[in-house]
């Protein structure tokens, strides 16, 4: 429960003359008393020594709540205030005591999730506030509007506003709370998976994200899933395939993300590629096309030399005709190479044409 201000109070006092002027004197001495603690000490004592029951001891709870709560122990204010509750219709209080002791009943009530009962509490609050401009009031009012604006607001934002406060393990529980009775519900389930990731529960949050994701073919839960298998796939390789083709969907799906959820995905896929003819990946496969392009040009470059611009006479026919076919070899190699390099991304592409069909045929 949020630390809500209060100011002492001083409860009104009852004629003297009607009870043990013992009594009496007792429990206006403990309201005398300035320090906060020995007036707890002073009220508590006065409830020990004398029945319960006696007409000061409904006074004596109502302070005692209030002057719990400015001490922050709230559970004390609480079982007071709960005990003061059955007295409000014979209490004769001052107004400001009445406030405070309504807004302690009011926290109350919230921190049980009795929205009904804590409403209630803070508008009477809030109407004893009306035209009430000294600052003790302006405190009691901020503090009812308060209360007030955390019951109307609904379950799905107050866990909302927990993980966005960084309250992540606060949050994880409001979710898990919601999404036992909202499990069809993708805006419980996204954030609920979002709190798991956040704490550490990654196969969890997995397992939400693709709930999610089944409710609804959304591009950032997608994302959100290929990022999970990406982390997962440092120790598991046989999870890359599927994390490409959450990538590959939400290139499709998530225009803010395309460019990159592509780009991990090519990286994913030509990482991991190898031709099983030569055993080299695909990088090897670009590098070896470069070094076969500057060997071309290098025979090239050497043919032209010996020939380009000689007679007949001056050309070696039989040399250049091996020239020639030592250049055709190699040019057959290289084209061998290029088909190896545009074989990778044909079966690249191909999975983004099948991922851009997936995802609009699922479309909702």
């Amino acid at each position: 429960m949020k630390r809500i201000f209060i100011p002492l109070f001083l409860l009104l006092l009852c004629s003297p003359w009607l009870f043990g002027f013992d009594q009496t004197e007792d429990y206006s001495n403990a309201l005398l008393q300035k320090d906060p603690v020995q007036r707890i000490q002073a009220l508590e004592a006065y409830l020990t020594k004398y029945p319960a029951g006696s007409e000061f001891h409904k006074y004596v709870y109502a302070q005692l709540a209030i002057d719990y709560v400015d001490r922050q122990n709230y559970s004390k204010a609480f079982e007071y205030a709960r005990k003061a509750e059955n007295f409000l219709g014979e209490m004769d209080l001052e107004e400001q005591s009445k406030a405070g002791l309504f807004l302690v009943l009011g926290a109350y009530y919230f921190s049980q999730n009795n929205s009904e009962k804590a409403l209630n509490y803070a508008e009477k609050v809030i109407n004893l506030s009306v035209n009430k401009q000294e600052e003790v009031w302006k405190r009691i009012s901020a503090s009812a509007l308060k209360i007030k604006a955390a019951v109307q607001t609904s379950p799905l934002d107050a866990a909302t506003n927990l993980y966005n406060q960084k309250k992540y393990l606060e949050a994880e529980k409001a979710f898990s709370d919601l999404y036992k009775s909202n499990k069809s519900n993708f805006e419980v389930v996204v954030w609920y998976a979002k709190c798991l990731d956040k704490n550490g529960k990654t196969d969890a949050a997995l397992k939400m994200f693709k709930e999610a994701y089944v409710l609804k073919k959304d591009g950032l839960v997608a994302y959100n899933i290929g990022i999970i298998l990406n982390r997962q796939a440092k120790t598991n390789r046989n999870l890359i395939p599927e994390a490409i083709n959450y990538f590959l969907e939400a290139s499709w799906l998530l225009p803010a993300k395309s460019k990159e959820a592509m780009n991990i995905a090519q990286s994913l896929f030509f990482g991991g590629y190898k031709d099983q003819e030569t055993g080299l990946d695909f990088n090897g496969l670009i590098k070896r096309l470069e070094e076969m392009n500057a060997g071309l040009k290098a025979l090239t470059d050497e043919f032209n030399k010996k020939y380009v611009g000689k007679t007949e006479e001056e050309v070696d026919e039989a040399q250049m005709k091996t020239d020639i076919q030592k250049m055709e070899a190699f040019k057959k190699e290289l084209a061998k190479i290029q088909a190896k390099i545009k074989k990778a991304e044909d079966e690249f592409n191909k999975l983004a044409e099948a991922a851009k069909i997936r995802v609009k045929s699922k479309e909702f």
